[in-house]
């Protein structure tokens, strides 16, 4: 009987570094299909007592991959169910129990060794009464809980310890005209104590079915009460002496049935609703995300690491079929997330969840196998790179060189086909879209910026007249249009290569020129109404100098980096003019080249590319504090490999891209160190692929755009998501 606090069971920016392929291209097609982003809630394997029927209620994690959870089995005997998580493996354990037909309902772990579970057991023929159990790290034993003289049946639902000593748990009592709700609190001791909880006047039911404590002294319980057949939500304040019943928001038949508390602030789920308590007053009601059509989600566990970040699980009906689902709130809305079953079931249900960080859940419940009944089912959260590559109908041949995000759900992306023609794909969430570009004959677009919603700067070059020069696209939300641009004046060749834009009005690009034999910098301003010419600094004596990105955090301060032959070098910009500075390269290294960058303020930047050590290429990364530059360690892999691109989402959170050998590579950076996050390949098989560029949102949203080559040798564009 899978009941847990399920309501209804109770009857009621872009760089010079390109991936270099080698193979043979064939015909150029049109983009036009893409493919969604795969699940980040994943399945895992689960060892079910042999021959039994199983559910799991409730789980709870000390850390990402610490866990315990608790449920039913039902084999031979019916019996409750027990099954820890520690690393990727999962171990049943035998749980002392009165007598058949008991349940598990909620769990509350204070350390892997310190955990405690609730439920109920058989009182008499068709009564219950509220069962304890503790677990110490080697076993689970009997902790006996108090029944209320007189009651017919007693059931505690959810459990919340703030130690290893201290824990309230909750439920509902019944006997012959009420049902009335249930408080016991644990002190480490060998014994419950019932601390009473007020019923709401005039009710028939009165039950809570959820609770978080942050202190022993302050806990919210929810749940909710019925009166002349009208349900109305239910929260209830533990001051440590006393519960006390709040003023809630309520809507015709409203119901809370879990709640998580962080830092003062708590997130209640239901039936269809939930509401914020901020520490004094509850928000209105919050519709959730309907899963399926109209109907709504019935939410039973929820789980909160930080303020309004939040993740509740629960059933809701498809067709008549009980289905499982999970929605994720960001503070302002609830969302669905992906959380399919992979293993075939004809019906699910999700119980508890438990997140030990914003990006690392656990979550339990059952799937019913036609065969086999209810198996238990467990799924793990965690973000990862997931390709999300465009689908075309026929092979399409270019690569995707950068990527501008302006937010998770929204990016462009810009390149340029095998036949020198430029392409956009357009990011809405769930799919690419090719749009169209004007097409002049020959055309390269290397960079891409994004600084509001519908509006982005795209920049390279193109032939005119049998001459290379400077180019500016700028998309409007419904079209592309090029823009003019200057060139250096008496120049053979001009290019830019990365731009970088803080509003409509204000954005800087970045290249170089040809004049007289030379290569020299070169950088352009838009104002909002033209682009200009600023004059930059070059270094003397050296030679083939060129600006390969460039960053702005406003339109008076920009940093840019770039290389000349065997070196590089760093620009900043102050609104009046640039200023030239050196960039170390680290000790024992050679050939060093910078190829991105990306600032969160004028005095914190990422720049990355690679150099030579000990005969091999390495990624390199340096940091800018405002005044000097500094190498940084990042993490070497095979013979060859190196960063292509980097975003910042703030001065402790990068992320930088690249390839390494004929794999793509994906490094992030915390604040201390760099570590290595792993990436998938292309999904429709590749011999080799590389990343060219990532955005970044926030340190657990990114988009990465690169190349691949597929076993026909055809070079193809593909995008991986972080999420």
């Amino acid at each position: 009987m899978f009941i847990h606090r399920l309501i209804a069971a109770r009857g009621v920016a872009g760089g010079i570094a390109r991936l270099a392929i080698t193979g043979t291209l064939v015909a150029c097609g049109v983009l036009v299909a893409a493919q969604a982003a795969q699940a980040s809630w994943l399945e895992v394997s689960l060892p079910n007592p042999a021959g039994a029927f199983s559910e799991l209620n409730d789980i709870s994690c000390t850390s990402p991959t610490v866990c315990m959870a608790v449920g039913t089995s039902q084999g031979a005997t019916s019996q409750v169910l027990s099954e820890s998580r520690s690393g990727s493996s999962w171990t049943v354990h035998s749980v002392p129990e009165p007598a058949q037909g008991s349940s598990l309902n909620g769990i509350s772990c204070a350390s892997a060794d310190a955990c405690i579970a609730v439920g109920n057991a058989p009182k008499g023929a068709t009564g219950a009464r509220p069962l304890a159990r503790r677990w110490n790290g080697i076993s689970w034993t009997i902790l006996g809980a108090k029944d209320i003289p007189g009651a017919t049946r007693s059931t505690l639902t959810e459990v919340s310890c703030v130690s290893a000593t201290r824990c309230m748990a909750v439920g509902d009592s019944q006997n012959s005209t009420r049902d009335v709700p249930l408080a016991e609190e644990w002190n480490g001791g060998s014994k419950w104590r019932i601390v009473p909880a007020p019923a709401v006047k005039g009710t028939t039911v009165s039950l809570l079915s959820g609770i978080s404590c942050t202190s022993a002294a302050r806990c919210i319980a929810v749940g909710y009460s019925v009166k002349s057949g009208n349900f109305a939500t239910l929260a209830e304040l533990w001051n440590g002496k006393a519960w006390k019943i709040l003023a809630t928001p309520t809507e015709a038949g409203a119901a809370f049935g879990a709640i998580s508390c962080k830092a003062g602030v708590c997130e209640a789920v239901g039936g269809g609703i939930a509401a914020s308590w901020n520490g004094t007053r509850w928000s209105k009601l919050q519709k959730l995300a309907n899963p399926g059509g109209n109907t709504p989600a019935n939410l039973g566990s929820v789980s909160c690491t930080v303020k309004h970040t939040c993740y509740a699980s629960g059933s809701y009906y498809l067709d008549a079929v009980l289905t499982s689902v999970v929605e994720y709130f960001n503070g302002t809305r609830w969302s669905v997330q992906n959380a399919n079953i992979t293993t075939s079931n004809d019906s699910s249900g999700f119980g508890g969840v438990s997140c030990a960080t914003p990006t690392r859940c656990t979550l339990v419940g059952f799937y019913h196998d036609p065969d086999n009944g209810n198996q238990a089912l467990a799924m793990d959260f965690t973000l990862r790179w997931q390709d999300v590559s465009p689908v075309p109908v026929v092979s399409v041949n270019g690569t995707l060189g950068s990527v501008s995000c302006w937010s998770p759900q929204f990016c462009i992306a810009v390149g340029t086909d095998t036949t020198a023609q430029p392409f956009a794909e357009f990011w809405s969430g769930g799919s690419w879209n090719t749009q169209i570009l004007p097409r002049p004959k020959v055309t390269d677009l290397d960079a891409v910026s994004c600084p509001v919603k519908f509006d982005c700067v795209a920049v390279g070059s193109i032939v005119r007249n049998g001459v290379e020069q400077t180019l500016a696209e700028r998309w409007n939300g419904v079209f592309w249009a090029i823009q003019r641009t200057p060139n250096l004046a008496e120049s053979q060749r001009s290019f830019l290569l990365g731009v970088s834009c803080t509003s409509k009005s204000a954005c800087t690009a970045v290249g170089f020129a040809t004049r007289a034999g030379h290569q020299l910098t070169l950088a352009e301003r838009w104002n909002g109404k033209k682009w200009q010419i600023e004059a930059t600094p070059n270094l003397k004596g050296k030679t083939s100098l060129q600006l390969n990105s460039v960053s702005c955090t406003s339109a008076k301060a920009c940093t840019a980096v770039g290389t000349y032959v065997i070196g590089k070098f760093a620009e900043t910009w102050n609104g009046t003019s640039w200023k030239l500075h050196a960039v170390p390269t680290p000790t024992g290294g050679t050939q060093a080249v910078l190829g991105a960058v990306s600032c969160t303020s004028a005095k914190a930047c990422t720049a990355v590319g690679q150099y030579n050590r000990g005969g091999k290429t390495v990624p390199l990364a340096e940091r800018w504090n405002g005044s000097s530059w500094k190498p940084q360690h990042a993490v070497a892999r095979g013979f060859s490999s190196d960063f292509a691109g980097v975003s910042c989402a703030a001065a402790n959170a990068c992320t930088a891209v690249g390839n390494a050998g004929s794999k793509a590579v994906v490094e992030y950076w915390n604040g201390k160190t760099w570590t290595v996050q792993g990436v998938q390949s292309p999904i429709l098989g590749s011999v080799a692929f590389g990343l060219n560029s990532v955005s970044c949102n926030s340190p657990i949203a990114c988009m990465s755009v690169g190349t691949y080559v597929d076993t026909t040798s055809t070079q193809l564009i593909f995008a991986e998501q972080y999420s």
